[in-house]
């Protein structure tokens, strides 16, 4: 009778849940960028194994993304935080990209690189139109603080929509601009090289609302990887984050300091080694 409890233990303990579940996260298996590379690494550590849902997708939009972790299709998606997100969704109060996402460098057609050359404050700003996501955290900021926005549904539009000067910059996180320039050499687009657009906003990796155990845990593997300085490391070795911190020129650029009132109280940004700081030197 014991040796038949025992093995029904066992074959509890091999069956919930927890032990055989397989994380669904978005990505597919050849992305290299820092959101995936280091969910990958902190799921190991966890004792989870992933798999890639969107393997054969592409371009697919935030709320199908959405849509489909709040169905369990997927378990982790990550985005901008906003009060809807962290409302609707359980996030993980981790910076991914220790807050350069709201570094925005912007861009321009490249016979007006110099469109925003004489903008010294937000005031100077909003004689300009920026282009961006509808559903975007971004949009909502940018509106905020007085600017008005030309939105589009589907992100690859708006590099077209740029071209066609339907608005005048696309702002984009420090270590986006330039891959997504190069992208798009048809285009004839280039990277603003005199305005830095500041504002607090983290990407946060989400998974569904209630699923708080795994978000729990998930920050935890995080926050060990940012006070052993392992997460700096993989952070600087990421190709976007070095080629947007080298060749962004921060130090000449005017900074428009803008407000995001939709962050959460839950924000940590009293963990300094969380974020970037301007003018930190990589090791």
């Amino acid at each position: 009778m014991l040796k038949a409890s025992k093995c029904l233990l066992l074959l509890c303990a091999l069956t919930t849940p927890t032990a055989a579940q397989t994380i669904k996260i978005m990505s597919s298996s050849k992305d290299t960028g820092l959101e995936p590379t280091v969910l990958k690494i902190a799921l190991e550590r966890m004792g989870k194994s992933y798999s890639f849902p969107y393997e054969k997708d592409a371009d697919i939009s935030q709320s199908r993304t959405e849509n489909d972790v709040k169905t369990g299709e997927l378990d982790f998606m990550w985005a901008m935080t906003s009060e809807r997100l962290e409302k609707e969704f359980e996030p993980v109060y981790f910076p991914v990209f220790r807050g350069i996402l709201g570094m925005r460098l912007s861009i321009v057609k490249a016979n007006q690189k110099d469109i925003l050359s004489s903008v010294e404050n937000l005031n100077d700003l909003k004689r300009f139109v920026p282009g961006q996501g509808k559903t975007w955290a971004d949009t909502m900021i940018l509106e905020s603080n007085g600017l008005h926005v030309t939105k589009s549904h589907k992100y690859p539009n708006l590099f077209f929509m740029l071209e066609g000067e339907r608005f005048d910059y696309f702002p984009r996180g420090l270590f986006e601009p330039w891959a997504e320039v190069d992208k798009y050499p048809q285009l004839n687009l280039t990277v603003d090289p005199h305005i830095l657009i500041r504002y607090t906003a983290p990407m946060y990796f989400f998974t569904r609302k209630g699923n708080e155990e795994l978000a729990q845990a998930l920050f935890k593997e995080l926050e060990s990887m940012a006070l052993s300085g392992e997460y700096k490391s993989l952070f600087y070795a990421d190709d976007e984050v070095k080629q947007g911190i080298e060749k962004s020129n921060l130090k000449d650029r005017t900074m428009i300091q803008l407000e995001n009132p939709y962050l959460t109280e839950k924000t940590p940004l009293e963990r300094t080694e969380f974020w970037y700081q301007l003018g930190e030197v990589p090791h």
